[in-house]
């Protein structure tokens, strides 16, 4: 089929939700879809050299606002995570400012919606496709699907929208804007087929949207590659790797755990200066692939730490099942949320769980480290590989 994707992120920024949207690419060339990529030029953006996107489709790159450029810079990275982190600062508060401004003056997709209507201006195509997908984050990737299609750019059979996050319910809210709901709504009615990656998110979205209820639906996330390498030692090295932002994550239970009972660990992503360093537990900041890379290869057990509540499911836990490495399951968010998260993972018999408390995390590693639990199963899950998550969103849009 002839498949259009629509993200208006850059492909090569060092993010775990552009990882996921390269897989998606992958997932389409390895069902022999004929692809075009519309995406955000690498002008102005600090790229990860070790980020290689998938040959195959066509590529069309579209630039950023110069104000975009202005504002994300490397000097502001350490802003944004003050914000995500809560802190108050000076540059916190006039970098909330400038966004308000910016909001007032370009709408609520503030200096981002400069790049859809520079889409608008400069895509002249004009071809069919079978199917349109547009991939958020970012949401105004779904806008400007949408934009296209309504103005004729573009024309196609099916358009699906795939929400990696939810934007109001997201995580790093502190609450429903009611004007930004009532536009998150219209984006989802406008598609044939809304998918999220998460079957928790799946029901709230459609309890939120019950008019739109029929087209949503969910797919796990898919593996970025598999990895079936292993790090030989008779000592277990743990490793967490991803950010931990008290916001959305509590990676505190498993720090005093791994304290408690003297086992390796590396921590790598942000915010880097939460904990200390100890002999044993080694603390660094969110880095590049090629070099995280370095860290994963000398790890025997891979530590997935659920979020606080919501039921969006991190997408490291896909990537980590597509390794032999042995798992810790950290389950985290209401009694319901963690059954469901619980039911999904447990048929594969993949993963040692244990809730987000420093006692159950050591009962947990302890199981590791005995290796008493002979049912679980180090191999990978293909049911979370690009060609089988897209198959799914095919099967089950047409």
């Amino acid at each position: 089929m002839k498949i259009l994707v629509i993200n208006g992120g850059c492909l090569r920024v060092n993010s775990s939700a552009n990882l996921c949207h390269i897989s998606y690419v992958k997932g389409l060339v390895e069902n022999e879809h004929n692809i075009t990529i519309l995406s955000t030029s690498e002008k102005g953006q600090i790229i990860d050299e070790s980020i290689i996107l998938p040959q195959g489709p066509r590529y069309l790159f579209y630039e950023r606002s110069i104000l975009y450029n202005f504002m994300k810079p490397k000097q502001w990275s350490n802003i944004q995570r003050e914000i995500q982190n809560n802190k108050k600062s000076i540059k916190v508060s006039i970098i909330t400012i400038i966004k308000k401004i910016l909001s007032f003056v370009y709408g609520p997709f503030g200096y981002n919606g400069v790049w859809v209507e520079n889409v608008l201006k400069k895509y002249s195509i004009n071809d069919y496709y079978d199917i349109v997908i547009s991939i958020s984050s970012p949401v105004y990737s779904h806008l400007a699907a949408i934009k296209l299609i309504e103005k004729g750019k573009i024309k196609c059979n099916k358009f699906i929208e795939i929400w990696e996050d939810p934007w109001q319910l997201d995580l790093y809210n502190k609450g429903i804007d009611t004007k930004l709901l009532a536009i998150e709504h219209e984006l989802v009615c406008r598609a044939d087929r809304v998918f999220y990656v998460s079957p928790i998110t799946a029901k709230y979205q459609a309890e939120m949207f019950n008019d739109c209820k029929d087209k949503i639906d969910w797919v796990p996330l898919p593996y970025y590659y598999k990895d079936d390498t292993l790090f030989e030692s008779d000592i277990n090295y743990y490793g967490y790797f991803g950010d931990y932002f008290p916001v959305s994550r509590n990676l505190r239970p498993f720090y005093e755990a791994a304290k408690s009972l003297k086992i390796f660990v590396d921590i790598c992503g942000a915010p880097n200066t939460l904990f200390d360093s100890t002999e044993r537990i080694k603390i660094f900041p969110r880095m590049q692939l090629s070099e995280l890379k370095k860290h994963e290869n000398k790890t025997n057990v891979l530590v997935f730490l659920c979020n606080l509540r919501g039921g969006q499911i991190p997408g490291k836990i896909y990537q980590y099942s597509a390794t032999l490495k042995k798992i810790l399951f950290i389950l985290d968010g209401t009694d319901d949320e963690i059954k469901t998260i619980y039911a999904m993972f447990k048929k594969y018999d993949r993963y040692y769980f244990c809730r987000n408390t420093v006692s159950d995390i050591e009962r947990a590693i302890r199981e590791i480290e005995g290796s008493t639990n002979c049912r679980i199963k180090n191999q990978i899950i293909e049911d979370f590989s690009p060609a089988n998550i897209i198959k799914q969103i095919i099967n089950k849009t047409m």
